[in-house]
């Protein structure tokens, strides 16, 4: 599909389609899918009820959050050394907002050849409620007790140094996948 290894990185707030976007790329392109929530739910659900049952949720999280990225990033990386182009989902909300992220990435594994393309899912404010609603994992009614923060985290675009980036805000549940395989067509095109 592509000239070099690429990584189709999909990212936005908790809830905003990451996931079901991620999943109907893959299957479209017939391209391996890498979901940070699957590599790390069921771990971080374990260690909570075990280690730290008492901590509030989002701390939680945050204490945890260097060691699951660690995974979805090596699993990626993995990956990408090989050959392998990947569809990947995660917030990566940190990660968005270092302006050197992939640059760091790339030499710490040797992966300068390697074209990153990052797919940023903005959803409106009542389409975003809706998905939360519909969804219905218990860390969602954390989210939705909050959602004021949640909405306000989707605001800043990501500032880190893709090779390209597509925003993509949306209301309908069609829309993502048309912007999305149309960016990706585009690049395709690009590196011809």
């Amino acid at each position: 599909m592509y000239d070099c290894a690429t990584l189709v990185l999909i990212t936005g707030v908790t809830g905003s389609g990451k996931t079901t976007l991620g999943k109907r790329l893959a299957q479209s392109l017939t391209m391996p899918y890498v979901d940070y929530d699957t590599l790390t739910e069921v771990f971080l659900q374990r260690i909570r009820k075990e280690c730290d049952p008492e901590l509030e949720y989002r701390s939680f999280l945050k204490k945890w959050r260097g060691e699951t990225y660690q995974v979805f990033w090596d699993t990626i990386a993995e990956n990408l050394a090989i050959g392998v182009s990947v569809i990947a989902t995660a917030p990566c909300s940190n990660e968005r907002k270092d302006s050197t992220f992939f640059s760091t990435f790339k030499e710490a594994r040797s992966l300068q050849q390697t074209n990153i393309l990052n797919i940023h899912l903005v959803p409106t404010r009542d389409r975003l409620r809706q998905l939360l609603e519909k969804r219905g994992l218990n860390r969602d009614t954390y989210h939705l007790e909050r959602f004021d923060v949640v909405i306000n985290g989707q605001e800043d675009p990501p500032q880190w140094d893709v090779d390209s980036l597509s925003v993509i805000h949306y209301t309908d549940s069609e829309t993502p996948l048309i912007r999305s395989l149309e960016f990706l067509r585009d690049q395709q095109y690009k590196e011809s």
